[in-house]
């Protein structure tokens, strides 16, 4: 989507309109879900009342976090915040929303998370790159899940434009320091430029998270590139529709960025989230089909060092979405595994990290 993207004051005044539109659709949401209580003899309602709650939880998601963000901003005018933990309380914040999300979606859909374990544990000083797969509905809020909750690191988002029209993700997005990708027509030199600055901006408490294919995988999307590929005069274009043909739950992988912040981050450690189990539920029918959810998604991470770089990055990137796809058919809407543990949204080891990087920022503004 290439939507003009407004001024930061039209935007802003935008807003309340914005939130009073959530608010009429959480009153629509609200008499549905009355409906279809008073219709629940029927399994079709008792599915209509999951997804009405899910879609109210997702308006309280936004709106928390908008709520919040103006929140922290007039604590901080009126001089009652600390200034050194302004960027810490909103990755506070972003974790809380999203922790809350999460035990909805358990309770409401059984939403179920079944992980293994990295092979080496995270330190707590080291930047890290997340790459990961991009596919079904929601998952992308499940990978910031991870990254603040599980790996305990602040996320680092690289988003498309259009984006900044939601007040939350505008506000949410800025003040953790995320990229929007700049306007259309801006100067290749200049779009490199600040998206090398974003990069070499990577600190050691955080998370890049990015998206290799660039975009949410569905079966249209994966034939759409195959037939651009086959009228492409690109020379890599059959290497491309071959593997496409290969893998067909996943996109072809671009080494932009991840090439930036390889190039920009000295000791950068990259690692791939792997994740099978919604990638199906891309459609309003799959997901009505799909829920309350049988299975647990499958959560898996892996990393190569030393990191690859130039065409041996392109290289790993293709064996490891290859892979991806494979393990992803063999494991999908299958019970938890071996060597797997589930994820809860217990917070202590995320309070923890919070204290560790308050206390962090605080040296580092001392020195």
């Amino acid at each position: 989507m290439n939507l003009p993207v407004a001024p930061t004051p039209v935007r802003r005044a935008f807003q309340p309109l914005f939130m009073l539109l959530e608010i009429a659709l959480l009153i629509i949401i609200g008499a549905i879900s009355g409906l279809m209580v008073l219709l629940s003899v029927f399994p079709f309602a008792r599915k209509a009342i999951r997804l009405c709650i899910m879609g109210t939880g997702l308006i309280g998601l936004d709106l928390s976090i908008t709520l919040g963000c103006w929140r922290l901003w007039l604590l901080r005018r009126l001089g009652r915040s600390d200034p050194v933990s302004w960027r810490t309380d909103h990755i506070q914040l972003l974790g809380d929303v999203l922790d809350r999300y999460v035990r909805v979606a358990q309770r409401v859909v059984g939403f179920r998370v079944s992980a293994t374990d990295l092979t080496e544990p995270l330190y707590d000083d080291e930047p890290v790159l997340f790459l990961a797969r991009h596919a079904g509905q929601g998952d992308s809020l499940l990978i910031a899940w991870l990254i603040s909750h599980e790996l305990h690191r602040a996320p680092r988002v690289v988003l498309k434009r259009f984006l900044m029209w939601f007040p939350a993700i505008d506000l949410i997005i800025h003040r953790l320091d995320g990229y929007f990708l700049p306007p259309k027509g801006t100067p290749a030199a200049e779009r490199k430029a600040s998206l090398d600055a974003f990069c070499a901006s990577l600190g050691r408490h955080d998370g890049a998270m990015v998206f290799p294919e660039g975009q949410n995988w569905t079966p249209a999307r994966h034939a759409a590139a195959i037939e651009k590929d086959r009228a492409s005069d690109d020379p890599d274009a059959p290497m491309r529709v071959a593997w496409l043909e290969r893998h067909p739950t996943v996109l072809t992988p671009r080494v932009g960025a991840a090439d930036n912040f390889i190039d920009a981050v000295p000791g950068l450690r990259v690692i791939c989230i792997w994740h099978a189990g919604v990638e199906d539920l891309y459609t309003v029918k799959a997901v009505w089909s799909a829920i309350p959810l049988q299975e647990p998604v499958h959560v898996r991470f892996t990393e190569r060092r030393p990191v690859p770089t130039g065409d041996a990055l392109k290289d790993y990137l293709y064996d490891e979405w290859g892979d991806l796809d494979d393990w992803s058919r063999q494991i999908s809407h299958q019970p938890a595994l071996p060597g797997e543990r589930p994820l809860y949204t217990e917070q202590v080891t995320t309070r923890s990290f919070l204290t560790q990087l308050r206390a962090s920022t605080r040296r580092a503004r001392r020195t």
